[in-house]
């Protein structure tokens, strides 16, 4: 394998035009300052969908603290992958593989978890009517993944 020698860059060969363009540059926010538009934007979907849509049928049974307390935490951990992802997008400040898997699986347990605490609480079943299970897949996985996917 052959060493990498370090050297002064030539900026002899460079295109004129490209050398009177070069100027200084603003740094990056921290990725937590730069995550803030994004909580702004999610605070704004999460109203849109709750006047569109509502609150669950059983929300006085799960009571507060599970029904906004419970999506509040989902919501925080939302915010430390986005800033975890803002932080690996400059280069040389990338997480190992290991720690963003671990984030992820920690993400994806968040969800179950709630899930299941949900169910605990108040379990609510698929009806049995016709498409009825298509229809649940759809609002209930399918929309918010992709949804959340291009983020």
């Amino acid at each position: 394998m052959r060493a990498i020698e370090m050297t002064t860059p030539d900026f002899a060969g460079l295109d004129p035009r490209i050398l009177d363009d070069l100027r200084p540059v603003r740094p990056l926010a921290r990725p937590w300052k730069r995550s803030l538009a994004v909580t702004a934007l999610g605070l704004l979907a999460a109203l849109t969908v709750t006047a569109r849509f509502g609150v669950r049928p059983d929300a006085v049974a799960l009571g507060p603290a599970m029904l906004w307390g419970l999506s509040v935490v989902q919501a925080a951990y939302g915010l430390v992958l986005i800033v975890a992802a803002l932080r690996t997008a400059i280069p040389g400040r990338a997480f190992a593989a290991r720690t963003g898997g671990a984030l992820l699986a920690i993400g994806l347990l968040i969800v179950l978890a709630i899930t299941y605490l949900t169910w605990l609480t108040h379990p609510s079943h698929v009806p049995a009517t016709s498409g009825a299970a298509a229809a649940y897949f759809r609002i209930c996985l399918r929309t918010p993944v992709l949804v959340g996917l291009p983020l």
